[in-house]
């Protein structure tokens, strides 16, 4: 398929997807999650750089979208109830520009976008928050696309780091190895955001499917789930992510079986 019809393609549906959530908001929280995982196959379809800020781009429609929805004008104040984080995250944001002000850099402005900017999003459910159906497309969004990209990782390190470099994937910042084996990256253009990513997924799935044993999601889910264990530290050799997991999973198992 040429690139200037995937360009086509993908007009055509970031078109629709912006009319969509500029009729509902959550719809933006839902594509990021969809899409999100899936920006590292970029690196095999030659588009313009400045597609690479697409997900800035989404972050930023879909804050305003919320803005700019009837249901704040009606709230107000009352939507900022129960967001304890917010001080701690105002405080935060402070030390982040008091660091800016001291480097006077580009590449403390970098830091502090990608530290910072991502805080639009919880930022505009004040204003456009998930309801229940949301919550648990969520859920059933993360759940699909950690299995899919743990299928990936493992298909990963059957294929080969050679055979990946023939696709297109660079090496040293794509492919990377340990030891001399394959770190899985999957559809991640490294392979720290792919175990991060899965970790969230289990910490987030398993309590929610263990919840209830009798949905088909949730079944499919938790007979899945040990790939992505396997793809979360082993196989992806980011150790961080074995440290965390356990101590994090007890902390939001107690909270997250009734998100949906």
């Amino acid at each position: 398929m040429s690139t200037a019809l995937l360009l086509l393609i993908g007009t055509i549906g970031a078109a629709w997807l912006l009319v969509a959530i500029a009729r509902r908001p959550q719809r933006g929280v839902l594509a990021l999650a969809a899409l999100v995982p899936y920006h590292g196959l970029l690196t095999l379809v030659h588009v313009p750089s400045l597609l690479s800020g697409w997900k800035e781009g989404l972050v930023l429609y879909t804050a305003a979208a919320s803005l700019a929805s009837h249901s704040w004008r009606r709230k107000s104040a009352a939507g900022f109830e129960g967001m304890t984080w917010l001080l701690a995250a105002v405080v935060w944001v402070l030390l982040g520009v008091v660091s800016v002000l001291r480097q006077r850099n580009v590449q403390a402005l970098i830091g502090f976008k990608v530290a910072y900017f991502y805080l639009l999003l919880p930022l505009s459910q004040v204003f456009a928050p998930l309801d229940r159906r949301d919550r648990d497309r969520l859920a059933t969004v993360l759940m699909a696309s950690g299995l899919v990209t743990a299928t990936y990782g493992i298909a990963q390190q059957a294929l080969g780091p050679a055979a990946l470099h023939s696709w297109g994937y660079p090496y040293n910042t794509v492919i990377r190895t340990s030891g001399g084996h394959l770190r899985s990256f999957s559809t991640f253009n490294q392979p720290f955001p792919f175990a991060f990513f899965l970790m969230t997924v289990l910490l987030i799935g398993l309590p929610i499917a263990l919840s209830d044993t009798k949905r088909t999601r949730n079944r499919i889910f938790l007979l899945g789930s040990p790939s992505l264990s396997w793809d979360c530290c082993p196989r992806s050799f980011e150790v961080r992510s074995s440290v965390c997991l356990p101590g994090l999973s007890c902390w939001v198992s107690s909270g997250t079986a009734g998100y949906c």
